[in-house]
């Protein structure tokens, strides 16, 4: 559950389908006084204020029956202290589920200034939790490294993918005529520059080796008359994303062939999904995590072109499932390639990709949820079994 903070903007109410309008969208551009208080009365994050009265509102949902296990997921991160303090309150099992990194997040860092208190606050919230999750083994040391003592409590629980919300895998065809459909779905992650200073800033928003390599097809002919869009879904308004994304294309001379549309629910970008005879992912600069829609692309079974770069943990599950080509997210020679290559694939009446489906049902969600619940009922088991020990001396 996530609650805006007194000092977040309102945005729009977000429109369910079509493009976002960049003159009215309300921008979200904080004031300098405004990021220096968030810094300082908001920590880990801004939903810290809710704390109180989402304790007083689980004693009140459970009246005097005690909880069995105490399961929180973040971020937002101060999930994790209310349910430090339900623990103390109820003596039950605690469970911190990692979907995302707290510290050395490479989009969303944490202050400087404030990175030992965090790390200090972290440290004391792992050594109260009884079991930890995380959706990734790279997490999972990167965790391990700040605390050591974690590791026969800690899980990996990849993200996955539901079979019920995406439907069965697809069998992608596409002829010329057509209009060839490329959809990326998801956050439009910043510009974020590499770990040294010869390394690129890259940008979801401004994705130049892609749609200077859309541009080059194009004028090729690649697409045959049916031609060609590419639709990003999941622009935030009252951001700058939509215009960012639009800009660039214009810069490329691609505006015709891009779509942008607004983040939606899931049970809408589906559809969108499920249509496409390419998805396009963009990672940069990540080992902690591998992304949620990984998983969800992995299952459609329609290629993948993977624009990567520092991030081998997302790229090593796309190379083992053979999911599609993996390209630099800055050459567009190179992805112009891959393109061109899966089009003709498709126009020879061939599947560009053999993907490994025992590998992609490992992620499987209903698969994730035995494991996860076996964990959970040992956890309420042994709890049990202390507190009757406790009660017979």
């Amino acid at each position: 559950m996530s609650v805006p903070s007194p000092f977040d903007r309102r945005s729009v109410s977000p429109r369910p389908r079509g493009s976002l309008r960049p003159e009215t969208a309300l921008r979200d551009h904080p004031s300098l006084l405004r990021r220096l208080l968030r810094q300082l009365l908001f920590v880990p994050d801004p939903q810290i204020y809710w704390i109180p009265f989402a304790f007083a509102a689980a004693r009140r949902a459970l009246g005097r029956r005690p909880a069995d296990a105490i399961f929180c997921s973040g971020p937002p991160f101060s999930i994790f202290i209310l349910g430090r303090g339900l623990k103390s309150y109820w003596l039950a099992p605690l469970v911190l589920d990692y979907r995302d990194v707290w510290m050395d997040h490479p989009w969303w860092p944490v202050p400087r200034w404030r990175r030992p208190l965090e790390r200090w606050l972290e440290r004391r919230l792992l050594a109260g939790a009884d079991l930890v999750l995380v959706n990734h083994n790279s997490m999972f040391q990167t965790l391990l490294a700040r605390a050591p003592r974690i590791a026969d409590r800690c899980l990996v629980v990849p993200n996955g993918f539901d079979p019920d919300e995406l439907g069965p895998p697809v069998s992608p065809a596409w002829r010329s005529g057509q209009k060839f459909e490329m959809v990326y779905a998801g956050t439009l992650y910043r510009a974020v520059a590499g770990p040294d200073a010869h390394s690129d800033a890259l940008s979801v928003q401004r994705p130049l080796g892609l749609f200077r390599a859309l541009r080059r097809l194009y004028d090729r002919g690649v697409f045959g008359a049916g031609g060609v869009r590419v639709t990003f879904a999941g622009a935030k308004e009252g951001t700058d994303e939509d215009q960012n994304l639009r800009g660039c294309a214009r810069e490329c001379g691609v505006a015709d062939l891009v779509e942008v549309l607004p983040r939606m629910e899931k049970s809408d970008v589906v559809p969108i999904l499920r249509r496409a005879h390419l998805l396009l992912n963009i990672l940069y600069y990540t080992e902690a995590q591998v992304a949620q829609k990984v998983y969800d692309y992995l299952h459609l079974e329609i290629p993948i072109l993977s624009l990567f770069r520092g991030t081998e943990a997302n790229a090593s599950v796309v190379r083992r499932a053979r999911a599609g080509p993996i390209v630099d997210p800055a050459d567009s020679g190179a992805i112009s390639s891959a393109i061109e290559t899966i089009v003709r694939e498709y126009a020879a009446g061939r599947r560009p990709i053999a993907s490994d489906r025992q590998f992609i049902d490992e992620f499987d969600a209903r698969s994730q949820a035995r494991v996860l619940d076996s964990r959970l009922r040992a956890l309420i088991a042994a709890r049990r079994r202390s507190a009757g020990g406790h009660d017979g001396r």
